[in-house]
């Protein structure tokens, strides 16, 4: 069985919002997801959407239960059959924002959990991002645990299998999740060098390795890491500087930064 699913950040500014409308609409008829998420959805780009031939195909979320707040919201559409629709607000946002999540029916006798969400925006919310991000992973895999009994089981109970198994094919989050590569560190610590590092082929001749002061010729594997420097003004930023892999090696950095690098610069060279 497959299923197509579309999830897309429809911008709140009324800038084309007419154009940009039609254009999505033309994508879903193009495409045809089985479920749909939005995200940054306001009530007049929803009407615009509404209005098209292809929604009459779909249940949509905010019908059934309204957004936390107006400004700017997410929604689902769906296209299968709708089992139960459920809405939980973040109690750590400062934005309103919220996830929504649906169990639908793809196929008779099978379900499937299905969420959206825009988490927190901006650097300075990582850690409530990352929380949110988390806890609507929690929250979906619960669901699919307690599919059989959603009105006698609260989130977190466990349910008992019956001798065929789960009827919950299991569950899909998607949205716009603002996720920044530093946001990396706070999600699991065992991705902190992929935060810090980048490898590359360098697209020009024009950077120099900060450790040998040479230059890093066009196409040639490049590591960049972030690291603290004094620019004009006496001022302190963290900027990304630039290594030659054999200068980035012999550097004192973790064992899991050099087993990244030369993974990546094999792959580069291929």
């Amino acid at each position: 069985m497959k299923l197509r699913i579309l999830t897309f950040n429809l911008f709140f500014d009324e800038v084309a919002r007419s154009v940009r409308m039609k254009a999505i609409g033309r994508l879903v008829q193009h495409f045809r997801p089985a479920i749909i998420g939005f995200q940054e959805v306001t009530r007049e780009a929803l009407a615009m959407l509404k209005a098209q031939e292809w929604t009459r195909f779909y249940d949509c979320s905010v019908d059934t239960a309204p957004p936390l707040q107006e400004a700017y919201f997410v929604a689902l559409f769906s296209a299968l059959p709708v089992k139960s629709l459920e809405t939980y607000p973040f109690a750590n946002s400062g934005m309103g924002r919220e996830l929504v999540f649906m169990q639908v029916e793809p196929i008779p006798g099978k379900t499937l959990v299905v969420g959206t969400s825009h988490l927190e925006s901006l650097p300075e919310f990582a850690a409530p991002r990352v929380a949110q991000l988390k806890e609507s992973l929690n929250l979906l895999r619960d669901r699919v645990i307690n599919t059989e009994n959603d009105e006698g089981l609260k989130i977190g109970d466990k349910r008992t299998r019956n001798e065929n198994g789960s009827v919950c094919l299991g569950a899909i989050f998607m949205g716009d999740t603002n996720l920044l590569r530093a946001d990396m560190k706070l999600l699991d610590r065992r991705l902190a060098a992929f935060a810090d590092v980048d490898v590359e082929l360098a697209k020009t001749a024009r950077s120099k390795c900060r450790s040998c002061g040479e230059k890093i010729e066009k196409n040639a594997v490049r590591v960049g890491k972030m690291a603290k420097s004094q620019v004009a003004g006496g001022k302190v930023m963290e900027i990304r500087v630039w290594f030659h892999e054999n200068c980035f090696l012999t550097e004192s950095t973790s064992d899991d930064e050099k087993k990244l690098v030369t993974r990546k610069a094999k792959e580069l060279r291929k």
